[in-house]
């Protein structure tokens, strides 16, 4: 093993390596013509290929420093592992499925215990052969898609760096230590943001033209993106080009290539002229090794891959348990009943029914108990994101980065303040030596500013941070809990989505540099202290917490604990308390200078300084994330905590004192909260009675007894609300002076809204998922790749609008998930207390209420999924890191909706099969109702419970073949049934009737629906087969893609020339000039 240390300085290496030797390479490479082919290394050919035994080798010597670095390219992983292998594998897996397809048929066969016939052993011996073939054929057909992606990748041809140059290979071949130049048509799959390089900037000359010298501002500075890519930021002073180098794991380079993502950088305030990718972490061989067998592994837990083989362990025994009872019957059947006279056969008859009602808990019960260990391992794989670290040095990193970058983005994109300035990101990246339960009032708790930690260097000195810290009054477990909770995520935002755990570690005192605490029984205070002056400290305290007035804080109690603490008594006027960080750091450092050195603002700074403070409508909702079933549903018990600053109190207060920027008057404003259309129409009646239209400079905004009005509304009330005219043209000149915040949903709704009222506001748009929801992508269509990309002026003629993407159906789907589990048990009890009462009564009455109790809730099971269907969360399904309950969804949300109703339909039509069944075959001629009869119509409600909530209780991916194969199954059955009733009756030797064959033909259809029809549909919609088509479409299209990329590539070279003799002709017109 190569140290870390090592690891990460060959990493650097690589990266300033741009810079120095291979530089001349480099532009040599940019330089040439493509058409020349001899003078480029071709790759892609296997006898090209080095030797193993030489692929990343590395010498060390004592010291450490790193001396030579041999980087060769991968052999293709499907040359390594034979069809063979793979079909002895997949046969292997099928064998370990093949008890749960088995019992099934099994159990039928029991319960049929009077058809027991030669031609039906050899009918259900055929179903056994076709279960085990679409298992077989199921788990084939995935790996043969497993390694076909390999292929995709080695066909797809980039840029990288490799040997002291630049190659083209394809990017199934790339190693850790590659370095990819992506050439302009060549697209980038990072969806972060590039953050923070203000910290370290200068202005670099570019030009001199009469005496002046023409600058651009240019910073260098190590960043990371939303996905945890880590980079650097460099300026080459001589071609006068900001690049950007980052790193990123080979496998998700890979995915996110093959999908043809766009890039998604936002440049902040510095553009890049080129971009670079370091390839780190695994081989593609070697994450594809580990990924082949991801089919057995369950998507809901990225710590314990194991649950769904617990799973089958569970089935299996369960399984072997039934095949012994029944088995046991079915000797006892075979040897006594027909055999030996001494049994009464109605006794026995008895007995074997007894076993087969018993029979049918057992399936019943692997329902809790699968959910029970999902949820176990759900829980598990919570708790490992918060405690599983790895301490290297300094720094504290969570190890499970993937999962926890999307948790953290789903999360914090909504309560970090500072993603609102959207111009730096500055992180609150303290370490505490105590634990949060230990705190208590008037404690010190040590902070240090950014730059003592690592290299993080984007604060200035003049910004110290302060950490003010909350303990709840009464220390409950959950109060401690939530504190924890809080504490140990809600301050280790790190840099942008990089998450730091704040633990306490005696190994990181020494940071630690002064001390001091604002305690409350419902807060935690985050400070910003802001040097504007020798004896003028402004304090920016930000306020974190759940739903209470901010008025009642502010009480003289806590001013006089800020004032003390901060030894600010004499300037508690001066000590302006704001609820969010309104300027950056950029912003803060400039000031202070202008300050210190007692210069005026110029016309250029004030425009800056009016992009950089932002007076923005800012909401906050702290909820807790990990606890799923407390999602929020009602709008109303969401926790909100508004502060609009919409107006500064004097626009003519930058001209004067520039020192007071960004100090504005603090509102709080009447918050109208709207679920449906009419508390939509009585909200904007009282507006347009009550309000007051007031100006603050260019801004107007509307008032409701001297407080700003703010609407919380959803996606669905406001489109009714536009739908049914409630919003006339004379109130719609008020209505768009109304902050808005808009809970979107789902994408109609947004193309709705954004093509009537949205399009006159300017948009703030905070999204869990940033930009990869469609719409984000509709909000953003003409502007900019990035929500945080949009420039919003100071001074605004309209409202802002927050977008969050809520979360509100969760709590639906669970709540009707656990409604489900209670009715199956319901429905089980009463069917075996009735499967036992029914040998010994024939009471009528009883009977026709048994039927009744079925009917009704097969209708509630009817009722529940279809509400369900129709209020699915589509936004949920994509980037929930929680739950994963489809691995990949169609950009489409109707297809989604359609793929429910499909299924609803066939479910629904299963059902009704079920009901008219034994409606119709119930009553035999002494009366009562036959055991198995029922039996068999509660085993179709339970599979098509199963079958209904598949999509989201499980995790088995179904491939196309399999459909086509249940369906020709059910034709042909369906045809013998009905085109030789008679000559099939009397095959089975005891003349059975219709209604027998069909329950016996139609029962294992709907058990095995849970892995045939249940998610078919999906998986036709799904993106795999979309991408499954791109690859043929390529295919095809290879030889024009080729064509184009050499067009490209010289259209490329023009262009660089030309800027070039553009450059040389300025500079040769200036010296004209002079």
């Amino acid at each position: 093993m190569v140290p870390q240390e090592v690891k990460t300085q060959y990493y650097q290496d690589i990266i300033n390596s741009i810079d120095s030797a291979n530089k001349i390479t480099a532009k040599q490479f940019m330089k040439q013509t493509y058409t020349d082919t001899e003078a480029r290394i071709k790759i892609n050919k296997s006898q090209d290929i080095a030797p193993e035994e030489t692929q990343n080798q590395s010498q060390i010597d004592q010291p450490g420093k790193l001396i030579t670095i041999k980087s060769t390219l991968s052999i293709n992983a499907l040359r390594e592992k034979s069809q063979y292998q793979i079909i002895i594998e997949s046969f292997l897996y099928g064998f370990a499925n093949f008890p749960l397809l088995y019992y099934i048929i099994l159990l039928t066969a029991s319960i049929q215990y009077e058809v027991i016939g030669f031609y039906n052993q050899l009918y259900m011996g055929l179903q056994i052969v076709l279960c085990f073939c679409i298992s077989f054929y199921d788990t084939f057909m995935n790996k043969i898609h497993l390694y076909r992606s390999i292929e995709q990748a080695d066909q797809q041809q980039i840029f990288a760096y490799i040997d002291d140059e630049f190659r083209e290979c394809s990017i199934g071949q790339l190693q850790p230590g590659h370095l990819i130049k992506l050439l302009p048509r060549q697209k980038c799959p990072t969806d972060g943001i590039i953050v923070g390089t203000t910290g370290v900037s200068e202005n670099i000359p570019l030009l001199e033209i009469g005496g002046q010298t023409i600058t651009r501002r240019a910073g260098v500075a190590n960043f990371c993106v939303g996905r945890q890519l880590e980079g650097k930021l460099e300026f080459d002073s001589e071609e006068k080009k900001v690049r950007v180098v980052m790193k990123m794991e080979t496998n998700q380079f890979c995915l996110d290539f093959q999908q043809q993502n766009k890039i998604r950088i936002l440049q902040a305030n510095n553009s890049f002229d080129e971009l670079f990718i370091l390839v780190t972490g695994q081989t593609m061989k070697e994450q594809k090794e580990e990924q082949s067998s991801a089919y057995e592994k369950t998507k809901i837990n990225p710590k314990l891959g194991f649950s769904l083989h617990i799973q089958n362990i569970i089935v299996i025994m369960f399984t072997l348990l039934l095949c012994v009872t029944l088995l046991a019957g079915h000797f006892i059947q075979t040897k006594y009943l027909y055999l030996d006279d001494k049994l009464s056969e109605g006794y026995m008859k008895t007995y074997l029914q007894f076993l087969c009602t018993f029979s049918w808990g057992i399936p019943i019960m692997q329902i809790p108990l699968v959910l029970i260990i999902n949820r176990i391992s759900k829980y598990q794989a919570e708790h490992d994101r918060l405690i599983d670290v790895d301490i290297s040095g300094k720094r504290v990193e969570i190890t499970n980065s993937n999962a926890l970058a999307n948790m953290a983005r789903a999360k914090y994109i909504l309560t970090d303040l500072n993603l609102l300035t959207r111009q730096t990101l500055v992180v609150n990246n303290i370490l505490l030596n105590k634990q949060s339960d230990e705190i208590n009032l008037n404690d010190l708790v040590t902070v240090t500013p950014i730059e003592d930690i690592d290299d993080f260097n984007f604060c200035q000195q003049e910004a110290k941070y302060a950490l003010l810290s909350f303990q709840t009054s009464k220390k409950s477990e959950e109060d401690i809990a939530t504190q924890k909770r809080i504490l140990d995520y809600g301050l280790s935002i790190g840099i942008n989505g990089t998450q730091r755990i704040i633990q306490d570690q005696e190994q990181n005192q020494q940071y630690f540099k002064t001390k001091f605490e604002v305690v409350t029984s419902k807060y935690f205070l985050i400070g910003y202290e802001q040097v504007l002056k020798e004896d003028n400290k402004q304090y920016i305290i930000v306020f974190r917490s759940k739903f209470t007035d901010c008025k009642d804080l502010l009480s003289s109690e806590i001013q006089l604990q800020i004032s003390s603490l901060l030894d600010a008594k004499d300037n508690l006027n001066q000590m302006n308390i704001i609820f969010r960080k309104i300027v950056s750091m950029q912003y803060l450092d400039k000031i202070t200078n202008m300050v210190n050195q007692q210069r005026k603002v110029d016309d250029e700074t004030l425009k800056q300084i009016k992009s950089d403070v932002e007076p923005v409508l800012f909401i906050e909702i702290i909820e807790d994330f990990y606890d799923c079933s407390q999602e929020i549903m009602d709008i109303r018990q969401c926790q909100y905590k508004i502060w609009i600053n919409s107006h500064i109190k004097d626009p003519q207060i930058l001209e004067n004192d520039p020192t007071m920027v960004g100090v504005f008057e603090q509102t709080t404003p009447q918050i109208m909260i709207c679920q449906n259309g009419d508390e939509l129409q009585v909200a904007l009646d009282q507006v347009e009675k009550n309000s007051q239209i007031k100006n603050f400079g260019k801004e107007l905004n509307i008032f409701m007894n001297e407080r700003p009005v703010l609407l919380i509304i959803d996606d669905t009330t406001l489109q009714i609300g536009l739908k049914n005219q409630l919003l006339n043209e004379k109130f719609r000149n008020f209505f768009l002076k109304i902050p808005l915040v808009l809970i979107l949903n789902s994408k109609p709704h947004i193309d709705y809204l954004l093509s009537s009222i949205i399009k006159s506001h300017e948009l703030i748009c905070i999204t869990n998922y940033i930009t990869s929801t469609p719409s984000m992508q509709i909000c953003l269509e003409n502007q900019t790749e990035t929500a945080f990309d949009i420039k919003m002026p100071t001074f605004s003629f309209l409202p802002k609008i927050l977008i969050i993407h809520g979360r509100l159906n969760n709590i639906r789907q669970g709540s009707a998930i656990s409604l489900i589990n209670y009715l199956s048990f319901i429905l089980f009890f009463i069917q075996f207390v009735y499967a036992c009462y029914n040998r010994f009564s024939q009471n009528y009455l009883l009977n026709e209420f048994i039927i009744f109790i079925m009917m009704f809730f097969t209708i509630c099971y009817i009722f529940i999924f279809f509400s369900m269907a129709q209020d699915f969360p589509f936004e949920i399904l994509r980037s929930q890191p929680a739950y994963h309950l489809m691995v990949r969804t169609p950009k489409n949300p109707y297809k989604i909706l359609l793929t429910q109703f499909f299924q609803g339909g066939i479910h629904g039509t299963f059902i009704v099969i079920s009901v008219i069944y034994t409606f119709y075959g119930s009553n035999d001629q002494n009366g009562y109702v036959h055991g198995y009869q029922l039996q068999q119509f509660m085993t179709f409600t339970i599979s098509l419970l199963v079958i209904a909530f598949k999509p989201i209780i499980d995790q088995y991916k179904i491939v196309k073949s399999q459909i086509y194969l249940a369906m020709a199954y059910i034709f042909a059955t369906v045809m013998i049934i009905y085109k030789n009733n008679e000559e099939m009756a009397d095959l089975f030797e005891t003349g059975v009737k219709t209604k027998d064959l069909c329950a016996l033909v139609f029962y294992p259809i709907c058990a095995l629906s849970p892995n045939l029809i249940g998610q078919f549909i999906q998986r036709l919609l799904s993106t795999n087969n979309l991408n499954q088509c791109l690859y043929k479409m390529e295919q095809k299209h290879e030889e024009e893609s080729e064509n184009q990329k050499l067009r490209d590539a010289k259209n490329y070279i023009r262009l660089y020339q030309k800027e070039e003799l553009e450059q040389q002709e300025d500079i040769v017109n200036s010296k004209k000039v002079l």
